[in-house]
């Protein structure tokens, strides 16, 4: 085999392997690309996370809060508060005292 012809076989090995290497090269920059913009994404998501936590932990607490209304409701005591302050009924042996103002 020449010289001429060894280079030339030689020239097309590196040639190969450079490309090889930028297109391995040109791969890792796309991956690293996405996972930057995946990162990203994910903390966005970690931040809505958060939020819809802490509404449902605040629906949670307003359910409860419904719910001691809603026995408190059923009550006599309720019954009573709800005819002195909204129709104006006493019972028969209290005393009223109005103001004159």
């Amino acid at each position: 085999m020449s010289k001429k012809a060894a280079f030339r076989q030689d020239n097309s090995k590196i040639r190969s392997l450079i490309f090889v290497m930028g297109l391995f090269a040109v791969l890792f920059i796309i991956m690293k690309y996405d996972s930057m913009n995946l990162e990203k994404k994910k903390a966005e998501l970690d931040v809505q996370y958060e939020a819809l936590m802490e509404q449902i932990d605040a629906q949670n607490a307003r359910t409860e809060e419904l719910k001691a209304l809603k026995t408190y409701t059923r009550t006599k005591k309720y019954a009573e508060q709800v005819a002195k302050e909204k129709l104006g009924l006493v019972y028969s042996d209290e005393i009223v005292f109005k103001s004159t103002e």
